[in-house]
């Protein structure tokens, strides 16, 4: 039983149970055939684990010249692209667990991997699975795969939309590598002038355009986000430990500014114990176009440690 089944197993059960309350002792066999519903219904989600998750299912689609209408894709085009994307949502998924290693191989990136279960028509595309789900989760739990394709699917959404605002908060606190995976996708269909739809949830991200792809391509390019490492002395004002964020002055100014703790930083309460003292410190300092500087808090002074 899936999620939606075991949901429409418990509304059932209430409607039944509330059906009975109303009806009236005499009438014996409406009754009987409620009791008996019931009955079943209680059986069946009493075997049930409320912790079942189902695996994250996506639907990504093509058309463009390497597509021809729903009868096919050109292997080699279809066989990379998948993987690009299948990587992409790999490391997005790691980098919500730690930070990614500056070159080489990614940590547990082998856990968060697709499968293709299916081919999807309407162009042509395919089904995609999170190959090895995390479990157990609650229904209302999302499994890290998951979580990934909703980031993917917002930062592109931002892209083509052009608000730099909205792409900077998307990749906010996102590992460059990551980025870069997204990015190699954009890419590798804009080179290939071939649109894609990416259905997951109730989410669909639709490419109607080669200048969709361009104007995404442009707006993620290495060119349009800026990253760069500012070392200043600041005075902290306080930081949210549980949230890893934290709000900062630099020293000769006024500007108040926040800023995401890096997962490097394991004990971010720290920062609360020196408040209101001058720091030396180190930023990743992220500018899109020509939206609002975000900051990553990346070093604290050796001695708070």
């Amino acid at each position: 039983m899936n999620r939606s089944d075991y949901l429409f197993a418990i509304s059932e059960r209430e409607q039944v149970r509330k059906l009975l309350n109303e009806v009236p002792e005499t009438k014996t066999i409406s009754r009987a055939s409620l009791e008996s519903r019931l009955k079943k219904l209680d059986k069946v989600l009493g075997e049930v684990s409320p912790r079942e998750h189902a695996p994250t299912k996506a639907i990504l689609t093509f058309r463009g010249p390497t597509v021809i209408g729903t009868h096919g894709i050109v292997a080699s085009f279809g066989a990379k692209a998948i993987s690009i994307f299948n990587d992409a949502i790999s490391y997005v998924a790691s980098a919500f667990v730690s930070s990614l290693p500056a070159a080489g191989k990614v940590p547990n990136a082998e856990n968060h991997n697709l499968m293709i279960t299916a081919s999807a028509r309407g162009s042509f595309g395919f089904v995609l699975e999170e190959f090895c789900p995390d479990t157990p989760l609650g229904f209302d739990e999302k499994t890290l795969v998951s979580k990934a394709i909703d980031k993917t699917q917002d930062i592109l959404q931002a892209s083509i939309d052009g608000d730099d605002n909205a792409l900077s908060e998307s990749i906010d606190d996102l590992d460059e590598r990551a980025l870069d995976k997204i990015r190699s996708f954009i890419n590798y269909l804009n080179e290939n002038k071939t649109v894609f739809t990416l259905r997951h949830d109730n989410h669909n991200l639709i490419f109607n355009s080669t200048i969709q792809l361009e104007r995404a391509a442009e707006k993620l390019s290495v060119k349009n986000i800026k990253e760069e490492l500012l070392e200043a002395e600041v005075i902290f004002l306080g930081t949210l430990p549980n949230k890893r964020q934290c709000e900062f002055i630099v020293l000769g100014e006024t500007e108040i500014r926040t800023a995401k703790i890096d997962k490097a930083i394991e004990n971010p309460d720290l920062i609360n114990k020196h408040l209101s003292h001058p720091a030396n410190v180190k930023f990743n300092k992220v500018t899109v176009g020509t939206g609002k500087p975000r900051y990553i808090l990346t070093q604290i002074p050796p001695s708070w440690m």
